[in-house]
């Protein structure tokens, strides 16, 4: 946290909440994960019960959520990101995905 300060980034949820709570940064950190784990269970009960919306639209928006998550659960994943997740960053956006004979042949027979 103190690197992103130093940065000049704006305030981390952990900043926020240990000066709304007036509570140290370890409990901070256990809170804000307690919600992060609350929500995580409030969307996936949303993709499940998804009406009106089509579920190709809440399937849309838990991935995105998920690509957050994924970026930012470990650290900073775009203003100070480690070598871990760099090469995270790079699997994910840049090489390409290996998809097998037998998957192409499945996702033809389904449509």
């Amino acid at each position: 946290m103190q690197a992103e300060i130093a940065r000049g980034d704006a305030p981390t949820s952990v900043l926020c909440y240990m000066h709304e709570h007036g509570v140290t940064e370890e409990v901070a950190r256990e809170e804000i994960q307690k919600i992060i784990s609350e929500t995580w269970k409030m969307l996936n009960k949303e993709v499940a019960d998804c009406d009106p919306f089509p579920k190709s639209l809440a399937v849309a928006a838990i991935y995105l959520a998920r690509i957050s998550h994924c970026t930012y659960h470990k650290g900073d994943g775009i203003g100070a990101p480690d070598k871990e997740r760099k090469n995270h960053i790079k699997s994910t956006f840049l090489e390409p995905i290996k998809i097998r004979e037998k998957d192409v042949r499945e996702l033809v027979d389904e449509s």
